[in-house]
């Protein structure tokens, strides 16, 4: 069946077209216009730095990035019940608006799901938008109360 986009890994393509996306995405969710190019080179910086920590897909259009998806690993000491330790945390889950409820972002997700899977993840992890929870409750995640975090008071959200 042609569903008229198709997901990939971003392999060989532009890391700026995950830039682009990312911006969209903050933008969306209240990040102030002036900030997009520090983010640009706090990202690309990190990137340089970081590569092999994430994989990222992204979701095609039409020849045109619409969406996509990251995979954080996190390699953490085994427990019992898990001998590697490595967990994923699932973040940049985006489609632009004019590309939304098509499916793109449940299949990024299962595409996401699938890696963590074959990578043998003891869990997967994120914060969910209002917008994507029920994507994500749909998909098996839940709720942990027993979650927290803490935040240095100089970069506390307000």
């Amino acid at each position: 069946m042609d569903t008229g986009f198709a997901i990939r890994p971003l392999g060989d393509d532009p890391f700026e077209r995950l830039m682009d996306l990312r911006v969209a995405m903050f933008a969306e969710e209240g990040m102030a216009p002036d900030q997009a190019q520090a983010l640009r080179a706090d990202t690309a910086r990190w990137q340089q730095q970081h590569a092999q920590a994430c994989t990222h897909w992204l979701a095609w259009a039409q020849e045109a990035a619409v969406g996509c998806a990251s995979l954080a690993w996190f390699p953490r000491l085994p427990y019992p019940g898990h001998a590697t330790g490595l967990e994923a945390y699932l973040l940049n889950v985006y489609v632009q608006p004019a590309w939304r409820r098509q499916g793109i972002a449940g299949q990024l997700v299962d595409t996401a799901l699938a890696a963590a899977r074959e990578r043998g993840v003891a869990k997967v992890w994120l914060h969910a938008s209002a917008a994507g929870r029920a994507l994500y409750l749909r998909r098996g995640f839940g709720s942990a109360d027993t979650y927290l975090e803490w935040w240095p008071p100089a970069t506390m959200p307000r």
